[in-house]
Parts: C-alpha cells; sequence; structure tokens
C-alpha cells in the first residue's frame, strides 16, 4: 500500500484540511491503479483527486479504478468532478454506497437534461 504523494503535496498548497483519505494501490499483474477514498468527498478534494487522476494517466499505462466504499458523504459539486472523471476512458467508479449513487444519479440526469435542453 502506498499513500499517493501528490495527495499531501496539494493538501499543502490548498492550505485546507482534507477531510478524505486517498490511498493508492499498486496492481503490477493487472496493470491497474487503485485509488481508495475514505471519508467526506469535498469539492476541494475532488480536485485534488481529478488532479492525481489527470497526473497518474499521463505519467503510466495503468487503468485506474476509483474505490468509494469508503466514502460516506459527497455533495452535489463534488459528484459532478466524480462525473468528468467518470467519462475518462480507462478508469472506473465501483464500491458508492446507496446515497453516493443518488447523488451521482442525480447530478447524471441533471448533466443529461442540460445537455437535451442546449440541443433543442
Amino acid at each position: 500500500m502506498v499513500q499517493c504523494k501528490a495527495h499531501s503535496n496539494l493538501r499543502r498548497q490548498t492550505n485546507e484540511l482534507m477531510t478524505t483519505r486517498i490511498t493508492r494501490l499498486e496492481d503490477q499483474l493487472s496493470q491497474r491503479m487503485v485509488l481508495k477514498l475514505e471519508g467526506t468527498l469535498t469539492v476541494t478534494d475532488a480536485r485534488i483527486l481529478e488532479e492525481i487522476c489527470n497526473d497518474l494517466q499521463e505519467e503510466s499505462n495503468c487503468d485506474i479504478t476509483i474505490d468509494l466504499t469508503g466514502v460516506d458523504f459527497i455533495g452535489h459539486q463534488s459528484a459532478a468532478i466524480l462525473c468528468r472523471l467518470k467519462e475518462k476512458p480507462d478508469l472506473k467508479l465501483e464500491g458508492m454506497h446507496l446515497f453516493v449513487q443518488q447523488i451521482m444519479d442525480s447530478v447524471e440526469a441533471a448533466h443529461r437534461n442540460a445537455r437535451e435542453g442546449e440541443v433543442q
């Protein structure tokens, strides 16, 4: 188990207390990187997660899995960032609790409705 270095550096840059723990686990055999999240996913933490994912995809050839099993709360803005991440190739979200899944579904529906409104 490896603590993600980008996590501590970005936390210092924002000067805010992170409410989410991000742990990076590497599976060499399957070429998959797992980012395990625990706690409350705030907007600031979601932005840091997005930056970590972008950096990992640029630096490595690994697929990324974001494990949300340990996330106990997520807001709509954080969910919007996760929805953006979910659209990236070779990145998947797993382990969402019912509440987190409902927030994600709500945000995805709002984005779909907004896009449909733009088309008309």
